[in-house]
């Protein structure tokens, strides 16, 4: 998914040596990427992630958030 976007993402090394990257930068630029997911077993650890080919963070409710999402920039077609 993040090479989709044509820009060169490197894995940032985890602090823990054997857990696997969670994050993802563009060197040479401040673009940083963290993937995270909704989990309510094993949080704070890195879970697979199949559909994306890698590993994202297991935060505890982060499904909470993520059902009362609110669009944060206006859609043209309704201030039409």
């Amino acid at each position: 998914m993040l090479k989709q976007t044509g820009l060169p993402f490197h894995e940032v090394p985890s602090l823990r040596r054997r857990a696997p990257s969670t994050s993802f930068k563009v060197r040479g630029r401040k673009l940083k990427v963290d993937l995270l997911v909704p989990t309510s077993r094993a949080p704070y650890l890195p879970i697979h992630v199949p559909e994306l080919g890698a590993h994202a963070m297991g935060l505890p409710y982060l499904q909470y958030l993520l059902k009362a999402t609110v669009p944060s920039v206006p859609d043209r077609e309704r201030l039409s």
